[in-house]
């Protein structure tokens, strides 16, 4: 069977697809990251305009959350493009709403919903465990939230990159392929993240200007990783790579 990819190896082969696209990958970052903060400053103008008006809707903040996650998506797409050794382009980031990609709407829409219902369980045995011990349960409700992210995250991994990489046309397969491709490969993804975080530091010491950078080097190995998990796949099954 075909060795694993060691962080190491897939955060140097990243670095090499990096160098040949810095300049565009780098202002993607900074392009995505106006994009958030746009969507961000738009929710809270909303939310006051809501408030302004004592007009009960629903939680505005799921549709910021769909909206972060589509250019996400986008992004993605540049990057996998650039670690398969094509040239990345400034428009990937309107991918899903240039290339009308429904599929790909609808796992964020799953992704979405499931981030919402692990954070409200999560929140109440947070807030229960805070009246248990007396304490302020604000702490736990936010891991509770920030934990929610993490497991989704990892959970539906595969699936945004295998609906981009043409191997499944429809959402849930995409999410059922997905979820078998991570099973065994959990730490594995968790470990390669945390190996950033030196990084991330050294970022932030050059006034965060870095930190375009290394998100980018960090994104074209999350899209290797990917590649390597396609590959044990092949392995496993005997099919040609």
């Amino acid at each position: 069977m075909r060795e694993r990819m060691r962080a190491k190896d897939i955060r140097e082969f990243a670095k090499e697809k990096l160098k040949e696209n810095l300049k565009v990958l780098v202002l993607i970052q900074i392009i995505i990251v106006l994009i958030t903060i746009g969507i961000t400053v738009w929710g809270n103008m909303f939310q006051r305009l809501i408030w302004f008006y004592d007009i009960e809707l629903c939680d505005y903040r799921f549709a910021e959350m769909f909206l972060v996650y589509a250019f996400f998506a986008g992004i993605t797409f540049a990057y996998f493009m650039c670690s398969v050794g094509l040239k990345p382009r400034v428009e990937d980031v309107f991918y899903v709403f240039l290339k009308k990609k429904k599929s790909i709407l609808w796992v964020i829409l799953r992704k979405c919903i499931m981030i919402q219902v692990y954070a409200a369980i999560f929140s109440f045995f947070g807030g229960l465990l805070g009246a248990i011990l007396y304490v302020d349960s604000s702490p736990f409700i936010l891991t509770s939230s920030v934990l929610a992210v993490v497991i989704v995250e990892l959970r539906y991994f595969p699936a945004i990159y295998l609906l981009i990489d043409g191997e499944e046309k429809e959402a849930k397969k995409a999410v059922w392929r997905g979820t078998d491709l991570m099973k065994g490969n959990y730490k594995r993804l968790i470990f390669l993240y945390l190996s950033f975080i030196p990084w991330m530091l050294l970022g932030v010491l050059t006034l965060g200007i870095g930190l375009f950078v290394v998100a980018a080097w960090l994104q074209i190995s999350m899209a290797v990783f990917y590649k390597d998990l396609k590959e044990q796949e092949k392995a496993k099954t005997g099919t040609a790579a």
